[in-house]
C-alpha cells in the first residue's frame, strides 16, 4: 500500500472575448471568442473562429513577457467619424463619439515566448483583461512593472 499522496491544483478558466468587429466578417460581429484553461505548468487556448487562432498550449517557462495595448477597432472608428460628421447637422450626436470609442476598445493582449513568437489575445473587457494578464505574470513568475 502506497502512502504518496498525489495534490492536484485547481484548473482556473478565462473567457476573453473581443470587441465588435476586431476582423471583417461578412457574416456574424467580427468578434474573436477566446477560452484560456490554465493548470499548473502551461495555459490551453481555444480560439473561436479557428482560424484566428496563434499559439494552441503555452508553457509558462517559455513565457518572457506579457504586454497589453489598446486598439479601437476599424468599424468605430467608421462609426466615429460619421457621428463627427452628423455634429454639422445635430450638435448633440458628438455624445456618440465617447459611447462608440467606449464600445469599440479592445485590449490586445500578447504574450512573447523564448522562441520569438507571439500568442496574440483580445479582450472587450479591461477587468478580464488585467485579471487574465496577472494570472500569466504569477504563473510564469515575471516581475511585475
Amino acid at each position: 500500500m502506497s502512502d504518496s499522496v498525489e495534490i492536484q491544483t485547481a484548473k482556473k478558466e478565462y473567457k476573453l472575448r473581443s470587441a465588435t468587429g476586431t476582423y471583417i466578417a461578412a457574416l456574424g460581429k467580427g468578434r474573436i471568442s477566446n477560452t484560456i484553461t490554465m493548470d499548473e505548468e502551461k495555459m490551453t487556448i481555444q480560439t473561436k473562429p479557428e482560424k484566428k487562432s496563434t499559439i494552441p498550449v503555452l508553457y509558462y517557462e517559455d513565457i518572457t513577457d506579457v504586454r497589453v495595448t489598446k486598439k479601437i477597432t476599424g468599424y468605430y472608428i467608421f462609426y466615429m467619424a460619421v457621428a463627427l460628421l452628423c455634429c454639422f447637422a445635430a450638435p448633440y450626436a458628438i455624445v456618440l463619439v465617447p459611447v462608440f470609442a467606449w464600445l469599440g476598445m479592445n485590449r490586445i493582449i500578447t504574450i512573447s515566448l523564448r522562441s520569438g513568437n507571439q500568442a496574440v489575445l483580445y479582450s472587450g473587457s479591461k477587468k478580464d483583461a488585467e485579471e487574465f494578464v496577472a494570472a500569466v505574470k504569477n504563473a510564469a513568475k515575471l516581475p511585475e512593472k
